[in-house]
């Protein structure tokens, strides 16, 4: 089993999440450009052999809309997902890497809420050696990966391993958080695993 201990930065997920929309999304987007470039090619010589038509130009203008939308959708989304976790609590990350599964734990820490109690100790527990609030930890249900069923894509870089669960879901383990013995063992656990 090999065990590590994460967190994830802004920068790592937009990365991670760039690498995933390509994988994922840029053979379709290709695709659609072409068979839309196509339809505005058709639209181009029906209006150039009737000028006076209408069916040509709008073809044209919903061609070259599509085509837009195509390659603007993956900014829009990665705005929203920067957006988003901007806004939510520190999260650390604990990943158990077996034969058969891949267990990832994730501690969310919250800032104490810093509530006045009767309890003088109860009251020295909530904070910290500064007096102040302690941070609130909630740990969420281990994510259970199983390597059998699921379908699974690992990628590596200079900065990270990323795994692509279910072309949905993407995990996300920066080297800055291991060691040396830490990259060389799951680099290997994702070559072992054709994964």
């Amino acid at each position: 089993m090999i065990e590590i201990n994460y967190d994830n930065n802004l920068e790592e997920i937009k990365k991670g999440f760039i690498k995933f929309q390509f994988k994922y999304s840029m053979r379709r987007s290709v695709l659609f450009s072409v068979v839309y470039g196509i339809a505005f090619a058709l639209a181009a010589d029906m209006f150039i052999k009737n000028p006076s038509g209408f069916m040509g130009p709008i073809i044209m203008a919903i061609s070259l809309g599509l085509i837009a939308s195509l390659w603007i959708k993956p900014f829009i989304v990665r705005n929203k997902l920067a957006s988003t976790i901007t806004g939510l609590y520190e999260e650390k990350y604990i990943a158990k890497f077996y034969d058969n599964k891949i267990v990832i734990e994730t501690k969310v820490f919250k800032p104490g809420a810093g509530t006045i109690t009767e309890d003088i100790n109860q009251a020295a527990d909530e904070t910290d050696e500064r007096g102040k609030p302690s941070e609130e930890t909630e740990t969420i249900i281990p994510t259970e990966i199983n390597i059998a069923t699921e379908q699974l894509v690992s990628m590596e870089d200079d900065e990270m391993f990323l795994l692509f669960v279910n072309r949905s879901l993407i995990y996300i383990f920066p080297k800055r958080c291991l060691n040396g013995e830490q990259i060389e063992e799951l680099s290997k656990y994702f070559r072992d695993k054709a994964i």
